[in-house]
């Protein structure tokens, strides 16, 4: 009765920021499509249409909110100048891209990188079409992962986790790196 009003509400609010087990909803909903519980064409529009609206508020919070207020509300958020300027760094730099990978593999920061987009006046049009395309891919694979593991919720949430451990592993990885590289170059006189 409640299954796609509760992942329409779990993805649009988590698109927006809120802590919420956005990945884990969804693969649940590939399952219980795998079940015949949910229609998977219905479960696919409902994550789409949602994690997308999600975004487009994220936006739009960005485009609304002064740089006085989030330089003295920002931290509740993990806002900060250098924040801002790696992200805006990063759109002006890799464009489409960043707002693509934020929606696949690191989709826990895709609300950041929205509210930042806003905040930056990134194109909106631009953003759009470049958050729904990320959405696509999103959707596609952690309801086909539940699809796939059908009732095996548990096996499925253990590949999510030590998925999300890796991810965060090579970021840490590619960070230290990087840091240590900048740290190594000689200093130009």
């Amino acid at each position: 009765v409640y299954g796609y009003p509760a992942l329409a509400l779990t993805l649009l609010l988590g698109a927006i920021g809120l802590p919420l087990p956005i990945g884990v909803a969804t693969v649940l909903a590939g399952s219980l499509a795998a079940l015949g519980t949910l229609r998977w064409e219905w479960a696919a529009a409902v994550a789409v249409i949602a994690s997308f609206a999600g975004d487009i508020v994220a936006y739009g919070i960005g485009c609304a909110v002064s740089e006085n207020f989030l330089a003295r509300h920002g931290r509740w958020i993990g806002y900060t100048a250098k924040r801002k300027a790696h992200v805006q760094a990063l759109l002006q730099k890799w464009g489409g891209m960043t707002v693509i990978i934020s929606r696949t593999l690191t989709s826990s920061l895709s609300s950041i990188v929205s509210l930042f987009a806003g905040v930056g006046r990134y194109g909106f049009a631009r953003f759009l079409s470049f958050a729904a395309v990320g959405r696509l891919i999103w959707t596609s694979a952690y309801l086909g992962l539940g699809y796939g593991v059908g009732s095996n919720i548990e096996a499925a949430s253990q590949f999510l986790g030590n998925l999300s451990g890796l991810i965060i592993a090579l970021g840490v990885l590619v960070v230290a790196g990087a840091y240590r590289a900048g740290m190594m170059r000689p200093e130009a006189s």
